[in-house]
């Protein structure tokens, strides 16, 4: 279809409003095409609209009642405003057909322990020893045993079994990719987490997916490579402050002054205006002027 197949290509841009009106076309002519009401859910998270996309990801589960990322998403939305009640009951209800629906065990967990991390990671260890390969429940136990500081080869192991698992949806891999190769950058484990990051496994890789590979090209001294990567990010995220000045530092280590000149304005455009930024300026226009 045209129509979402522009609103796709405006979100990528981030013409966020036209992106909209494509979409909302796109639902109009075919009410029943879930990955046009899926691609509507994403943009109005883009837009900053949670509520709205709700009823979006409302319109695909009524379609595709066992869809991932849809179930996913808007349970997380609604524990996110405190309706843990009613992600409790929609959850209960679904585990009484599919008892090792990943999503289900989860967002039944997460209602049941909010606030409680211990609580949580006990009902996470339940919910995958009664299905052991789901990437979801592998994927949440391994955030939370990282953020409490758990034993890292644990989290480590549970990663991997979400980038391997056969059926895990690419933004599963996506973020399981992107966690270990953190975990193993923060070890000094530079090689793997290039493996990591590289992996054949890994298709549409995510903007900080590729922040992540381009540390570790500049770490494993391939600075150039680095830099490509970064300016593919800006491109592609124009709206993030943090980027442009990432890409400041590359440029300038590559000797690239008028670019890390620009990149750096760019931040202060978008309101990233702190010492920091403020030095390099000054440090790159006293370069400029000396040569």
């Amino acid at each position: 279809m045209f129509a979402k197949t522009l609103a796709i290509m405006y979100r990528s841009d981030n013409r966020l409003d036209e992106a909209l009106v494509e979409i909302s076309r796109a639902t109009d002519l075919s009410p029943f095409d879930s990955s046009a009401w899926q691609e509507m859910a994403n943009i109005f998270l883009a837009l900053g609209r949670p509520d709205e996309a709700i009823l979006a990801y409302t319109e695909v589960i009524a379609q595709e009642p066992f869809n991932r990322i849809a179930q996913r998403n808007r349970w997380g939305l609604m524990l996110e405003r405190k309706e843990n009640n009613a992600v409790l009951d929609e959850a209960s209800a679904l585990l009484k057909t599919q008892p090792h629906f990943g999503e289900a065990l989860w967002a039944s967990a997460a209602a049941r322990f909010e606030g409680s991390d211990q609580a949580m990671i006990d009902a996470l260890e339940a919910a995958l020893l009664l299905s052991p390969e789901d990437p979801t429940l592998s994927l949440e136990l391994g955030r939370k045993l990282e953020a409490r500081g758990g034993d890292l080869s644990r989290v480590e192991g549970l990663y991997r079994a979400v980038i391997t698992e056969i059926g895990s949806q690419i933004g599963l891999v996506n973020e399981a990719a992107r966690l270990l190769g953190r975990l193993l950058a923060g070890d000094n484990r530079w090689l793997e987490a290039f493996d990591v990051v590289r992996s054949p496994l890994i298709s549409n890789p995510t903007p900080e997916l590729l922040l992540l590979r381009s540390e570790i090209e500049f770490n494993l001294n391939r600075p150039q490579v680095a830099l490509k990567l970064v300016r593919e990010v800006a491109r592609l995220t124009p709206q993030r402050a943090d980027v442009w000045v990432t890409l400041g530092g590359l440029e300038m280590n590559q000797g690239n002054l008028p670019r890390a000149l620009q990149a750096y304005e760019q931040a202060v455009g978008l309101g990233l205006d702190n010492e920091y930024v403020r030095s390099q300026l000054a440090a790159i226009s006293s370069r400029m002027r000396s040569e």
